[in-house]
C-alpha cells in the first residue's frame, strides 16, 4: 500500500511528458509536455488517469493504443495531445510522470470551465 504522500488525489496539477513512437521514422515523436488537473472530468477519471494513479513520480511506462481508442483513454485530456503520429492504425505512446503540486482554485475553475465548454462531446470546432 503506498503512502497518502504518494497518492496522486484529485484536484492536483499534474505534469506528464508524453512521447508517441512512430512506426513509419527511424525517429520517435516528441517529447511533449502536458499539464492538467487530475480528477476533474465529468465522467470521473480518464483511463490514462487511472494508469496514471498507479504510477510513482519519474516512472515511465509505455501504452500501446490502437488509433480510434486514444480518446477514450484520454477522454477530455485527448484534445492536449498535438504530436501524435499520422497514418498509423496503432499508436505507442511513452509517459513519463514527472509530477504534481497543488492547483491554484483559479486553475481549477479554469480546467472546469474548459470541459464544460466542451459539453457531451470533445472535438476541436
Amino acid at each position: 500500500m503506498r503512502d497518502q504522500g504518494d497518492l496522486i488525489l484529485n484536484l492536483k496539477k499534474i505534469r506528464v511528458l508524453i512521447s508517441p513512437e512512430s512506426h513509419l521514422s527511424d525517429c520517435n515523436i516528441g517529447p511533449e509536455q502536458m499539464d492538467f488537473i487530475f480528477g476533474i472530468g465529468q465522467e470521473g477519471l480518464t483511463p490514462f488517469e487511472y494508469e496514471l494513479s498507479r504510477r510513482r513520480q519519474g516512472e515511465t511506462f509505455k501504452v500501446s493504443l490502437k488509433k480510434d481508442a486514444l480518446k477514450e483513454f484520454f477522454g477530455h485530456l485527448y484534445l492536449a495531445l498535438t504530436a501524435l503520429p499520422e497514418g498509423e492504425d496503432e499508436v505507442r505512446i511513452h509517459i513519463t510522470f514527472q509530477g504534481y503540486e497543488d492547483a491554484s482554485p483559479r486553475e481549477i475553475i479554469k480546467a472546469m470551465a474548459e470541459i464544460a465548454e466542451c459539453g457531451d462531446h470533445c472535438c476541436s470546432c
